[in-house]
């Protein structure tokens, strides 16, 4: 592309002795542009026939995922059908999100150097921007997920593995873990082919995202389990932008072709649009600004748009184009207006445009179902139409013939204009702005009589992100959190103390210290789990934590806390272990959102250290003061999901006795819960009678009801605000887009007037006259048979 615009640059400053820019109009043999293959043009050319032209999709808007946690790669089945989606903490925990109309952003603060990394991040370049393991609150924290109720239940081994099979970007990635004992373990790279990582089931586990370069990123991920006795396998490309927000949009250059400039009746007149960058993603539609007609839409493949058409009659045409991009987060789009467009000549007899407006609408009595779709004919493929999209007709009977066209709606008639039909007999117009429902296209001849009429469908113009089903909340197999509505695991208050935990738990994620605050300010403390349910709230009194005999490590490095030797619950899932970790998340709709977590004191044979991993394998106290042993007190300003390495020294039963209270920043008061009492069974010990010591109060149980169903509505509340946020979006976006193709269609009328009363030789001294007085920046040429006619034209950067 880059190669091309300076040859011909050089041939037109050579011609006239000026220097172009990259928004001229410019014109150059067509021996020295290469022209598409049969095969290209077979496969590519679309004209507006009987079977229906395509119409120009809308642009779409993504969500934006950032600086939130997300499960990005999360492993689902839907309908006994093995699926890769996507979830994020947005409209409660764990929301399921469409991954396709989703872009996961990663903020240029997470800039970093690779000097000092190991070599496969060193081959990175210079320089990375990371999304580390453990949460940073201005960073988006994404990570992977297997919690699917569906999925653990249809699983027939309950693990499911995960590859890297294709990366698109300007740089290379890496993810990676960093173990408990500053190892780091890489998992996918775009570079390497790596085994693949197996999860279990109800796991959940982030890790480091290091990518090379900023820019915008497309991973692909397959993911394979056996369902239901069969083997299956999944596949789904997560879009990712790594940089600055303002600069997420590309600015975008368009060179617009035609093959030539002269043709006869019924010949056919091959169109062409390339893109700078050849990576945009969109349609073109190409129009033409003197009839009226929408000639067709072609869709952009490896940076070009090719159209060929047949439907223009005699006389002088503009060809327009406009570029629709697929994502508004990825490329301006560009439009080639009327006045700036292609002239095009087709020899023969002309037929003018009526002068006059037409007035007077076909009353709808007379468009009867025997003269529906007669002479006038909306494809099938064309029937269901988005608001302001266009709409496809035949016409034959009608073929080179001015008609005025009206849409008949609920809402009333509309005049669209005049239009000539095509010479194929096709006529292609703009959707008036209208309420979704039944409509008829309607034409009539320039006598006044009815032409023919036929029907068609208005739908919803949607550009605001998909949405994927939620199961519903509070169900009777309910178990809260992430799909579903979160309520409280109780014991009755008339239970009998057996010495026993209601719950085992020695496996799978566990937020220990999981904070609430309702809105009016009462905090509670419980133990929230993903290994019965999706997180299951539960009494922390009424739980066993089992740290298997195989978390024993012999060879705990000495500069690490809890060397040499003892019990560890790395930083990482384990399969074979418990995974305990806190949770502030549901102090965020109180604003109680500055919490300290307090652990009081324990009680144990041995000491008890807890404590993080930076991203390549540094240690992170976590405990005030700098701490790593506990007692102390964890601090999180902001609602934080955190997981960390804990380190039993010996075997026995550990007893943590634990409170949180929770600041509200905007006037300092503060909210603190009850204490509980949290058991850790740490190796193969007897449990002995610790649970007979170990209850929770009557008082604590109801507190946590009340804060739970409190916080159950306000989210419930929330997801209702964000279904009403949305559908206003919508009308915004449906307003938007009716002012912006308003502005077209005066664009366009206003050139077509103009263009039709200025002769060819006229023409052509005014496109020379504005290219040499720096004007419109445009050359015309003058034998239309042997030449392109290209316009360049670049959007806002």
């Amino acid at each position: 592309m880059k190669r091309r615009t300076s040859v011909l640059k050089r041939i037109t400053a050579a011609a006239i002795g000026l220097a172009l820019t990259s928004a001229t109009l410019i014109a150059a043999p067509l021996a020295q542009l290469p022209s598409a293959t049969a095969a290209e043009t077979t496969a590519t050319e679309m004209t507006a026939t009987e079977s229906g032209a395509p119409t120009a999709p809308v642009t779409l808007e993504r969500r934006i995922i950032e600086n939130v946690h997300t499960d990005t790669v999360s492993v689902f089945v839907d309908n006994g059908k093995l699926v890769l989606g996507s979830k994020a903490d947005i409209n409660g925990p764990g929301y399921r999100i469409d991954t396709d109309s989703t872009l996961f952003h990663l903020e240029a603060a997470s800039h970093t150097t690779t000097a000092k990394t190991p070599e496969f991040l060193r081959r990175l370049g210079s320089d990375m921007w990371l999304a580390p393991q453990t949460q940073d609150p201005a960073l988006i924290w994404p990570g992977f997920s297997t919690e699917h109720d569906p999925l653990v239940n249809a699983a027939d081994d309950g693990k499911v593995s995960l590859e890297l099979i294709n990366t698109k970007g300007p740089g290379r990635v890496e993810l990676f873990l960093s173990g408990g004992f500053g190892e780091l373990n890489r998992i996918f790279s775009s570079t390497d082919k790596l085994p693949a990582w197996s999860m279990g089931m109800r796991q959940h586990t982030h890790m480091n995202w290091a990518f090379g370069a900023q820019g915008r990123y497309e991973l692909t991920f397959r993911a394979t389990a056996k369902i239901n006795g069969k083997n299956q396998t999944a596949e789904r490309t997560y879009s990712f932008y790594v940089g600055p927000k303002n600069k997420m949009t590309s600015g975008t250059g368009m060179l617009v072709a035609a093959d030539r400039g002269k043709l006869a009746p019924g010949e056919s007149l091959q169109l062409r649009a390339e893109f700078d960058p050849a990576s945009a993603r969109g349609w073109v539609e190409y129009g033409d600004a003197a009839t009226g007609q929408v000639l067709g839409v072609a869709e952009v493949k490896n940076g070009v748009a090719r159209l060929a058409t047949s439907a223009l009659n005699p006389g002088q045409h503009e060809i327009t184009a406009r570029f629709i991009p697929q994502w508004a987060d990825e490329y301006e789009p560009v439009v080639l207006k009327a006045g700036s467009g292609l002239p095009i000549q087709v020899t023969g007899d002309v037929i003018e445009r009526p002068e006059q407006q037409d007035g007077t609408p076909v009353p709808d009595a007379s468009l009867t179902d025997a003269n529906r779709g007669q002479v006038v004919r909306i494809p099938k493929s064309a029937k269901t139409v988005d608001q302001h999209a266009t709409v496809t007709a035949s016409a034959r009977q009608a073929a080179g013939q001015w008609v005025s066209v009206w849409q008949h709606t609920a809402q009333g008639q509309q005049w669209l204009g005049w239009v000539q039909v095509g010479a194929d007999g096709s006529l292609t117009v703009r959707v008036a702005d209208a309420k979704p429902g039944a409509a008829k296209l309607v034409l009539k001849l320039t006598s006044g009589e009815l032409l023919g009429w036929d029907a068609f469908t208005i739908r919803q113009l949607d550009v605001t992100p998909g949405e994927v089903p939620q199961p519903p909340r509070g169900g009777p197999n309910s178990h809260g959190g992430r799909d579903s509505g979160q309520q409280p695991s109780q014991k009755p208050e008339s239970a009998t103390q057996t010495c026993e935990p209601s719950l085992v738990l020695d496996t799978g994620h566990v937020d220990a210290f999981n904070v609430s605050v309702s809105t009016g300010g009462q905090a509670v403390l419980q133990l929230k789990e993903d290994v019965t349910g999706s997180h299951v709230l539960h009494e922390a009194e009424d739980v066993l934590l089992r740290v298997n005999q195989s978390a024993y490590e012999g060879n705990i490095p000495a500069s690490l806390p809890g060397s040499p030797s003892g019990y560890v619950l790395p930083l990482a899932q384990r399969s074979d272990l418990v995974w305990p970790g806190w949770d502030t998340n549901r102090t965020t709709g109180s604003g109680y959102t500055d919490v300290t977590i307090n652990i009081h004191s324990v009680e144990g044979p041995g000491s008890v250290h807890l404590y993080s991993m930076g991203s390549f394998g540094d240690l992170k106290p976590l405990l005030d003061g700098g701490s790593t042993r506990l007692p102390g007190s964890l601090r999180e300003p902001k609602p934080a999901h955190t997981h960390a390495q804990w380190v039993f020294s010996e075997a026995g039963i550990y007893v943590l006795t634990v409170s949180a209270t929770a600041t509200n920043p905007s006037n300092g008061q503060s909210a603190t819960t009850a204490i509980h009492r949290y058991v850790f069974q740490v190796g193969d010990v007897p449990l002995g009678d610790v649970f007979c010591k170990v209850t929770a109060s009557a008082d604590s149980r109801a507190a946590s009801a009340a804060v739970n169903d409190s916080i159950n509505e306000q989210e419930t509340k929330a997801a209702e605000a964000a279904k009403q946020a949305k559908a206003k979006e919508k009308e915004k976006a449906r307003q938007r887009a009716a002012e912006a193709v308003t502005a077209a269609e005066a664009d366009s009328e206003h050139a077509s007037d103009a263009a039709a009363a200025v002769t060819d030789p006229e023409r052509e001294r005014l496109l020379l006259w504005a290219a040499i007085g720096g004007g419109a920046l445009a050359i015309g040429g003058i034998g239309y048979g042997t030449l392109w006619y290209l316009r360049r034209l670049r959007g806002v950067e």
